[in-house]
């Protein structure tokens, strides 16, 4: 089990889905995450990417996401995240994707489809990416990503990584506004096609990673 840190569903636990491909985000790293964020959640279309036990969308509508979208390539996974948004009473606010996201054309499309049938009428302008470690999945969906037509102008995207992977740097249709060590593991935040101030600074540019 997980439990959500903050806002309105604090103290409320989820299932961690039994697959050896689920990591969870610990409770540290999040609290970090969601500190550093600060009001982006406020009224925030969600896409939660290789969405897991859906920790981190749950936890962006506990503290004022508006929807969440929620992406896995396992059946067992998709189940257990439509059982967990009945549970917390969310399920009119949250819709479930299983998808490869290799598939680009495919997950895409069904995202946009989905979204448009439940009435949400604008694109995510809050992504999280936590993809398994070490197999090169964040560069090759922010590109994919830059793309289409899934994100809104601005997007904020945190994509959590091992530590030592490397800044995410140069890659077109994206802005690096800061990054986070805790332990072994990255958080990176960036904006999609846009510039602004760094994410949980008061300076513009990148923040040193934390020892």
């Amino acid at each position: 089990m997980v439990r959500i840190t903050g806002g309105s569903l604090r103290g409320m636990r989820i299932p961690v889905p039994h697959t050896l491909q689920t990591r969870p985000t610990t409770d540290r790293v999040r609290e970090a995450l969601f500190s550093i964020l600060g009001e982006a959640c406020d009224g925030a279309s969600v896409l939660d990417l290789f969405a897991g036990s859906g920790i981190l969308g749950f936890e962006a509508l506990s503290r004022g996401g508006r929807q969440a979208c929620f992406v896995d390539n396992s059946r067992e996974v998709t189940r257990q995240l439509q059982s967990s948004a009945g549970q917390l009473k969310l399920a009119d606010r949250v819709a479930v994707l299983q998808a490869g996201l290799e598939e680009k054309r495919v997950w895409e499309s069904t995202v946009r489809k989905m979204t448009l049938q439940m009435g949400w009428n604008r694109a995510f302008n809050l992504v999280f990416l936590d993809p398994p470690y070490g197999q090169g999945w964040v560069p090759r969906i922010l590109s994919s990503l830059r793309t289409g037509d899934c994100l809104a102008e601005g997007a904020l995207l945190v994509a959590e990584q091992e530590r030592g992977a490397g800044l995410l740097t140069g890659l077109e249709g994206w802005e690096l506004l800061n990054s986070r060590c805790y332990g072994g593991t990255e958080l990176v935040f960036l904006k999609h096609r846009g510039s602004g101030r760094a994410v949980g600074r008061e300076d513009s540019g990148t923040a040193s990673p934390d020892a």
